[in-house]
């Protein structure tokens, strides 16, 4: 086995962007495109089989290219030691990838705690690039593998909003009441207003309501009705045949 593949490999599983089972599958097929005579990189067949996206594999090439590949069997025993933690901090990953040797990590953790007993608080990554043991470039791309890995796989306390889902034609409905709403119910409660003049009532289409009483007034507009021909003030009400004889008698 190619020590620089199988390196690769180890990487990826070690910042848990892969798994082992499939690092093995794309290892037995880059074997066999050897065998076809065509040479693909490790990355490049992650990809193509979907377990990693592009700027992963960049991640992982430019970690791989600040890894010190002769202490490389030392740390793949440390990765095993800290490998069941839930979570993976800065400092573990830096360590992890042989990017900091651990003495200068455990000093600028030291560091990092004498900072905050006088009121100043600095990161890890801070500190370990202030001191010229971490090169920024090889901290940011640390930091996506580590926002990744926490995306994928870790379980963090915290409180998420609970999301629902509705059935696409339950949805259509509800947006459709919705719009009805929006368009004509500033409408019906225009035709409310209209029913008020000031503090006094108007009956709008029922006059047993009182649009005969004195002092009310009908009022149809609001509703598009058109209001009963009434008589002018001081005039007398038509009245019916009987009353009519009773009157000329």
């Amino acid at each position: 086995m190619n020590p620089h593949v199988e390196f690769f490999g180890q990487i990826a599983i070690k910042n848990r962007l892969v798994t082992p089972e499939e690092v093995e599958d794309c290892l037995a097929i880059q074997k066999k495109m050897k065998g076809w005579g065509i040479e693909e990189p490790l990355g490049e067949i992650l990809l193509d089989k979907g377990y990693l996206a592009r700027d992963e594999v960049e991640d992982l090439l430019e970690i791989q290219s600040r890894m010190r590949p002769d202490e490389h069997q030392d740390f793949l025993a440390f990765r095993d030691a800290i490998g069941g933690k839930e979570s993976v901090l800065l400092g573990e990953l830096i360590l992890l990838n042989q990017l900091v040797p651990p003495q200068a990590v455990e000093e600028s953790l030291r560091i990092q705690k004498d900072l905050a007993g006088l009121g100043i608080k600095k990161r890890i990554g801070e500190i370990l690039i202030a001191r010229k043991l971490l090169d920024p470039a090889a901290l940011v791309s640390i930091l996506r593998v580590q926002a990744k890995w926490l995306g994928r796989g870790a379980r963090t306390p915290g409180f998420r909003f609970p999301v629902f889902r509705l059935p696409l034609a339950t949805a259509a409905a509800a947006g459709i009441v919705l719009l009805a709403l929006i368009l004509f119910l500033p409408d019906r409660m225009g035709a409310g207003r209209a029913g008020w003049d000031g503090d006094t009532p108007r009956a709008e289409n029922d006059p047993a309501r009182g649009g005969d009483a004195p002092g009310v007034r009908y009022s149809g507009a609001g509703l598009g009705l058109t209001p009963p021909d009434l008589p002018p003030p001081g005039s007398m009400v038509a009245a019916g045949p009987a009353d009519h004889a009773a009157a000329v008698d």
